[in-house]
């Protein structure tokens, strides 16, 4: 289902501003630009599910080895398009949601390629998928929303998740805006789950993860390798497949979403 689909990849490189800085976090901008240019460099010679590639830095910081990435690796025929500047207007209480959620406002009003677009994933810039082919060939075309909602649905991970980007810019980002306060424990992953639960209640279609990503890259928070245990993602696949069958979803026999199988069966 590749077709109108972007890749929106969000980055910090200069965490100099006081609230994205973790004592314990990957705060060197030099490791963190190489850790873009390292998951840049396999999005463009790894995947081949989506053409259209969008970097968007909140931290003004120079990008010019992604540039130089992308123009080396232009033989694999990919669009990339470049986006740095400088997030304002953060708070304590706002504090790094804010940051990442301009990233998401200032995309989607600049981004030329996204504006082709008509769904996007959006993926930590730092972090490579490498199944993210197989992925995106088996999530249903008809989907608002795919990502894991965990916590008893109040958590959404942001690490991957894609949107239907009509709905993304309408509906969900207008709420997190509003309501994100990471000092008030309201930070950018529980504000998209509440919007989203917002979302599925009028109509709107989710769907989890078909296979269960696997991640490749350092974690900012606490400058610590994503796991990547074998027996991890096999019993995560298989959680992933029983959903799937429990929802009665399959995109291989473009079965519709249940809210719509449970609406005709009620006429």
């Amino acid at each position: 289902m590749a077709k109108g689909l972007c890749l929106l990849l969000t980055s910090t490189i200069q965490v100099d501003h006081p609230e994205f800085h973790r004592a314990t976090g990957r705060n060197d901008p030099k490791l963190r630009l190489s850790d873009c240019v390292t998951a840049l460099d396999a999005w463009l010679t790894q995947q081949a599910s989506v053409q259209d590639i969008v970097f968007v830095d909140n931290s003004g910081h120079p990008l010019d080895a992604l540039r130089e990435i992308a123009e080396r690796r232009s033989s694999a025929g990919k669009r990339v398009e470049f986006i740095s500047f400088r997030t304002t207007g953060y708070s304590k209480e706002k504090g790094r949601s804010y940051g990442e959620l301009d990233i998401l406002d200032e995309a989607l009003r600049k981004s030329e390629l996204l504006g082709e677009a008509t769904s996007f994933a959006k993926v930590n810039g730092r972090v490579f998928v490498p199944n993210f082919d197989r992925i995106v060939r088996a999530i249903a075309s008809d989907f608002d929303v795919v990502g894991r909602l965990s916590h008893n649905l109040t958590w959404l991970g942001t690490v991957l998740v894609l949107f239907r980007k009509e709905i993304f810019a309408r509906r969900i980002l207008p709420f997190a805006l509003h309501h994100v306060d990471d000092a008030s424990r309201n930070p950018i992953e529980r504000v998209l789950a509440r919007a989203c639960l917002h979302a599925i209640a009028d109509g709107c279609r989710w769907y989890p993860f078909p296979v269960e990503p696997r991640f490749q890259g350092v974690r900012g928070l606490d400058d610590r390798p994503y796991p990547a245990g074998w027996l991890r993602a096999r019993l995560m696949d298989f959680f992933a497949w029983g959903h799937h069958r429990a929802l009665d979803v399959s995109s291989s026999s473009a079965k519709s979403h249940p809210r719509d199988r449970w609406a005709a069966r009620s006429k």
